[in-house]
């Protein structure tokens, strides 16, 4: 796998694909946030851009409220809530962000944490809103 690809489309996909995971194993994660953890383990520089990004994410929004993965620690919360988060259970649950009461802004969300742009991907001829 080259490391220069964008790695906010290979997480996306990645996550969005697998994420309808089971129960927590072991670890206190989902089994796809374990598969993520392996993944970044076995790829230091995209688990570095991952760090990169969310605290780029921090600094553009501090709240966490509308902002809760702010470590990378919270970014593996994050995706344990995902992966069982459902609208009609999620809409007065007051344990949940806030970002999770509209569907599409949790989406949204999803791809503001991953989607900052990083120095190490510029002049790599990747497109970027």
């Amino acid at each position: 796998m080259k490391q220069t690809k964008l790695f906010a489309v290979i997480l996306a996909v990645f996550l969005l694909l697998t994420g309808c995971g089971g129960g927590s194993n072991v670890s206190g994660h989902e089994p796809i946030t374990d598969e993520l953890i392996r993944i970044l383990a076995e790829n230091p520089v995209i688990k570095e851009m991952l760090i990169t990004s969310i605290e780029l994410a921090k600094e553009i929004n501090p709240d966490k409220n509308t902002n809760p993965a702010q470590t990378l620690d919270e970014y593996y919360d994050f995706i344990d809530m995902s992966v069982k988060a459902m609208p009609w259970n999620v809409l007065n649950n007051a344990e949940y962000p806030a970002i999770f009461e509209q569907v599409d802004q949790s989406v949204c969300y999803f791809y503001f944490i991953l989607d900052q742009p990083l120095t190490e991907l510029e002049e790599k001829g990747y497109y970027y809103n």
